[in-house]
């Protein structure tokens, strides 16, 4: 079986925070097609939390897990992650608000969580096929080729890739028909980390008239199977062909760990002695045809080339809350800066352009927050955790400012 790109999560140690669904969270299913080029169908899995306050068309959020995750450890009480400021976690930091309310609670928000599909899965039918309700190693098809179906051949790969752009549309759309809620179509966003965060780059690209803005954390643009030598016929689908050019800009906040040892930052192998024949290739990573994905210097460049923004203006980006308690994990003083790119061309005007680009020192493979620390033998695997912003708000802050027109 091949490396896993993403690690997973371990079970986190939660600092100081308190918990408070006010809203109810249900499982539902659609059936959608299990490939764009075939004509089987898979049914696929989400919950959603609708909160118990606000009237009126409400905003969706999208969360997407990580690589080696599931929709169970993103806003479920019972694992602690970054994510359940969403939901879950009250954050205690509201400027002048007693109520200390989770985002959604505060703001009315609708959040959606679905799954992926867990690639070592050999079950074809039912209604777990793909590993698609049950277990914890679901991935999303990122259009890296690394994450691209289920149920593996002889030699560990994939027989076919999952359309998972189709199954976030007709999730939207069965959000919007069949769960007794009134969404607002110009404040649709997605969210997502690491091979989630992979996804929500493809999906800014190929659902750009219907994703208001995207958040982005920890990830890396897929560098398309023509970066490699050897293309894998398998490693995209039809659909993931267009990755150098997106005819409608999506806003998107970013922000990655310079010391993250999972998507490097500035680029390289990591994992230099594994036996592989055709080794690493910069400024990719890691080195197999079709498992390719940028570094975030490459990411960011990519992005910016694709909305025209190679020389827009820039500044420094705006965060909501910055505790800048001076010490993260470890004792590392770990600082975030962030680059606001105005596409609109002036410095304060904003656009559908607009990128902001954010980082943190020290900092690894982990979503910063301010309310939910993950334990030391997590941080230990995935690199130290910035204690300094709370990755929710700063994305929400950025989706507010950034509807649909």
């Amino acid at each position: 079986m091949k490396k896993r790109y993403q690690a997973a999560l371990v079970a986190a140690a939660l600092l100081s925070c308190q918990r408070a669904q006010g809203g109810t969270t249900s499982t539902y299913s659609v059936t959608v097609p299990a490939n764009a080029n075939q004509n089987t169908t898979l049914t696929r899995w989400y919950k959603l939390y609708v909160p118990s306050t606000g009237t009126g068309p409400a905003p969706l959020v999208i969360l997407l897990h990580g690589g080696n995750q599931s929709y169970d450890r993103v806003i479920n009480p019972s694992w602690n992650t970054p994510t359940q400021v969403w939901a879950v976690v009250n954050f205690n930091y509201w400027p002048s608000d007693p109520n200390n309310l989770s985002i959604a609670d505060k703001f009315n928000v609708l959040i959606a969580v679905p799954n992926g599909i867990d690639d070592t899965s050999t079950v074809t039918s039912g209604t777990n096929a793909g590993g698609a309700r049950y277990g914890s190693s679901q991935h999303w098809n990122d259009c890296s080729g690394f994450n691209r179906g289920f149920a593996p051949d002889a030699n560990g790969d994939p027989q076919y890739t999952v359309d998972d752009v189709a199954f976030i549309s007709t999730m939207i759309a069965d959000i919007k028909t069949n769960r007794g809620v009134t969404v607002d179509p110009k404040r649709i966003f997605v969210a997502g980390a690491s091979n989630g965060g992979n996804m929500a780059l493809r999906l800014a690209r190929e659902l750009s008239g219907t994703i208001a803005a995207v958040g982005v954390t920890l990830a890396g643009d897929a560098a398309g199977p023509y970066a490699s030598p050897t293309p894998d016929p398998l490693a995209v689908s039809d659909t993931c062909t267009n990755q150098n050019s997106q005819a409608t800009p999506v806003p998107m906040w970013m922000y990655k760990g310079v010391a993250d040892s999972f998507i490097l930052y500035n680029g390289g192998c990591n994992n230099p002695s594994a036996n592989k024949a055709d080794g690493c290739w910069l400024p990719y990573e890691p080195g197999e045809p079709g498992n390719l994905r940028s570094n975030n210097v490459t990411t960011i460049s990519r992005v910016l080339a694709r909305y025209g923004l190679a020389s827009a203006p820039t500044a420094s980006g705006p965060i909501f809350y910055n505790m800048n308690n001076g010490s993260d994990a470890g004792g590392q003083n770990s600082t975030v800066s962030c680059t606001y790119h105005y596409g609109s061309g002036t410095v304060g005007t904003l656009s559908r352009s607009d990128v902001e680009d954010c980082r943190a020192t020290f900092a690894g493979h982990v979503d910063p927050s301010i309310t939910v620390h993950l334990s030391a033998l997590t941080q230990g695997v995935l690199g130290y955790q910035n204690y300094d912003i709370e990755a929710a708000v700063e994305q929400w802050n950025f989706f507010q400012n950034h509807p649909l027109p």
